[in-house]
């Protein structure tokens, strides 16, 4: 196959050849259901290399490689849609290869991101057993101005939030949910692409001088209502309609979903109500703008979305100094600042602020996390140990929760229970972000898999995030020259990189273990 220009096109799944190149909606309808679609070039080799070096295949479904896409998107311009599958590396020591799932534009997309592409577990590549039963969706404010856009999705977050309080209910992640908030699909045709049972809606609608939200829970087999409810409230007022909405759907779907055993918290608390409910709309505000993707499709609204929450919940604190709202939105948003900066001054403040919020509501798994996380940062293991397991008993059907107990795992040497953890969070939130991918690498890493490690780091759509460990886990394979080019990117995206630096930063409970990744790194020829 000539390396440039037009050329035939290869079906590599069987292989099959497709003969003279059609164009437009001919070549669409052309190609083959599933397979994989890519040309030649001087790094990668010939297609037929480029697919025998995929291990186990590819899940059902039809990819094409960056080349191949090029030219598909040149030949039938507007007639295919794409959305990035993940990176893979056909060769030991080649560089990086991107593929792409193919599907029609608009309605077949979002496809689903890396790792639910290349998830790298049979079981769940093949919608393995355990799928979520429910999805909340972002509830939408036809009409409302920015401000009500955000008290609607911070509500539906907070929905989200105490529905998977309940073990008995399986409630899809807010990534994947996110990625379908612009849609114009009915809330049915979205449940059933989602592949789950049930789906709640929100409609937040000014009504004369009150806010009105309509509820209401879908099966998406029938299309029925399974139950509905209005709230009407002062736009100040809005606290508290999430647990009541939580506490009324799980009771309506009792007969639909398998209760399982009830944790501590399946009778939902109550937080303390705020005296001044405007503080609760702004951290409400906040939160949709700390949520919102940021560029690596995780949840983070990048520095922009920080510097808005952290402005919303200040004025939040201004209104209403003790409300609990404020207090975990002032918690998270300093955490995020200790994660981009390293200054201890954020990892202080993050910590009073969690400690303000368990003070009063002992159940909050948000705070929770971010104590554990806190505790982790200053290597007190114990406590971090403790608030992590805590954190994953309030709400062990959220696949936030359960990444970041995960990753918190991967540190206190409790890898094998994290790679469980991990994979669970992934069937919850199929779109899951790279940082999942990061910390799947990790955990490999601890547990002496660096192949499986490389597999995890290079399904990222981005692997700055995992490049240390790409580095550790190409030394440890015994991959000299893959290393070496991995060195190499990681000197270019961090200039002052020192390994007893990154070292410290990690803060792995086992010395052995620390050790033997510093030392990998050190190997490679790395500061």
């Amino acid at each position: 196959m000539p390396l440039s220009g037009r050329a035939p096109l290869e079906a590599l799944a069987v292989p099959l050849e497709l003969g003279p190149a059609p164009t437009g909606s001919a070549l669409v309808a052309h190609l083959p259901p599933q397979g994989l679609i890519a040309l030649g070039t001087p790094h990668h080799g010939p297609p037929e290399d480029v697919l025998h070096a995929l291990d186990g295949g590819l899940p059902p479904g039809l990819y094409a490689t960056d080349a191949a896409r090029a030219c598909l998107m040149e030949l039938a311009p507007g007639a295919l849609g794409f959305a990035h599958a993940g990176l893979s590396q056909p060769h030991p020591d080649g560089p990086e290869l991107g593929l792409w799932r193919v599907g029609r534009p608009g309605a077949d997309l979002p496809l689903p991101r890396s790792g639910a592409v290349f998830s790298g577990d049979p079981a769940m590549d093949q919608g393995g057993a355990g799928p979520p039963g429910l999805a909340v969706l972002s509830f939408r404010a036809p009409g409302g101005n920015a401000a009500m856009h955000g008290q609607a999705y911070g509500l539906s977050d907070d929905v989200r939030l105490c529905l998977t309080r309940f073990r008995g209910l399986s409630v899809l992640g807010g990534d994947t949910v996110r990625a379908w908030r612009a849609s114009n699909l009915p809330s049915r045709e979205i449940g059933r692409r989602l592949g789950v049972g049930h789906v709640l809606e929100g409609v937040l609608r000014s009504a004369g001088t009150l806010l009105r939200l309509d509820a209401t829970l879908i099966d998406t087999a029938t299309g029925r209502a399974i139950w509905a409810e209005r709230y009407l409230r002062e736009p100040n007022e809005l606290f508290g309609i999430s647990d009541d909405i939580a506490e009324r759907m799980a009771a309506a779907v009792a007969g639909f979903f398998e209760r399982a055993e009830q944790t501590q918290s399946e009778v939902l608390r109550k937080a303390p109500a705020p005296l001044d409910g405007r503080a609760f709309d702004l951290a409400l505000q906040g939160r949709a703008h700390l949520n919102d993707p940021g560029p690596d499709g995780g949840p983070d609204g990048g520095p922009d979305g920080l510097e808005k929450a952290d402005a919303l919940a200040t004025a939040a604190l201004d209104l209403e100094p003790g409300n609990t709202a404020a207090r975990l939105l002032a918690a998270q948003t300093a955490y995020r600042r200790w994660q981009a900066e390293a200054t201890l001054s954020h990892l202080g403040r993050a910590a009073l602020y969690a400690g303000h919020v368990l003070a009063a509501d002992p159940f909050d798994a948000r705070a929770r996390l971010i104590d554990a996380e806190v505790n982790l940062a200053r290597q007190a293991y114990d406590a971090a140990e403790a608030s992590f397991a805590a954190a994953l008993d309030l709400n062990p059907a959220d696949a936030e929760v359960l990444a970041r107990v995960a990753a918190g795992w991967a540190c206190l040497g409790r890898a094998a229970d994290g790679l469980q953890h991990l994979q669970r969070a992934k069937l919850l939130n199929p779109f899951f972000p790279d940082r999942y991918l990061a910390i799947e690498a990790r955990l490999h890493l601890v547990l002496g898999a660096p192949e499986e490690a490389v597999r995890a780091a290079l399904r990222m759509q981005d692997a700055a995030m995992a490049r240390a460990d790409l580095v550790i886990a190409y030394k440890l394979s015994a991959r000299r020259r893959a290393a070496n080019a991995q060195v190499e990117k990681l000197l270019s995206e961090t200039p002052g990189f020192a390994t007893e630096a990154w070292l410290a930063a990690q803060n792995i409970r086992d010395a052995e273990t620390a050790e033997r990744l510093a030392e990998a790194l050190r190997d490679a020829g790395l500061p």
